[in-house]
């Protein structure tokens, strides 16, 4: 990933994420982790859902439709309860998941709602987002679905992008190129 892909995704992030820090999550937790992904984490999921492509519509019509940039689902939006907060109150299904500022909403309030440990290592982490976001609440629990999405597309480009997004905070990139970012 070029750091320019890297940037670009930062800034859009820095005004999602003005957005979904300014709102509080709708809800009480499942598992009573409240574990929300950090920045990086929601920029890897949309990365590796659509490229973070924030022009994508839907791949399907309804009732199957995937939509937006991190390919949300109706069943995922309506437990996200997004309409729940001001802001998004008017947003029906298609128009949260195509717009950046509603859809990084939804993902923040459904992993911080049902976040757990999807791979067993006692801890709530961006991989266990990841595995949620791809198989669902209850589907990354489950070993044989795990090993299906860690040999996915989605979650091999997930991976690789946590990866890059360490190297690169390890040598102090993405510092110089938060300035000037309201994080």
């Amino acid at each position: 990933m070029s750091r320019k892909v890297v940037a670009g995704m930062l800034v859009m992030l820095a005004t999602v994420l003005q957005v979904v820090v300014q709102g509080a999550v709708p809800h009480a937790t499942i598992d009573g982790l409240g574990q929300a992904p950090g920045r990086y984490c929601l920029a890897c999921l949309c990365s590796a859902a659509s490229g973070c492509d924030l022009k994508k519509g839907c791949l399907q019509d309804e009732p199957n439709a995937i939509c937006g940039p991190f390919y949300m689902s109706r069943p995922f939006w309506l437990d996200a309860n997004i309409t729940a907060l001001p802001q998004f109150r008017e947003h029906d299904f298609v128009r949260c998941a195509t717009d950046e500022k509603c859809a990084a909403a939804a993902v923040v309030s459904y992993m911080t709602k049902f976040s757990r440990d999807c791979d067993g290592d006692g801890r709530v982490t961006c991989k266990d987002h990841g595995l949620m976001h791809y198989l669902g609440y209850t589907g990354c629990t489950s070993p044989w679905q795990r090993q299906q999405a860690e040999e996915s597309t989605f979650f091999g480009t997930f991976m690789r992008c946590l990866e890059e997004m360490d190297r690169l905070l390890v040598a102090g990139v993405m510092t110089q190129m938060q300035h000037g970012c309201q994080s």
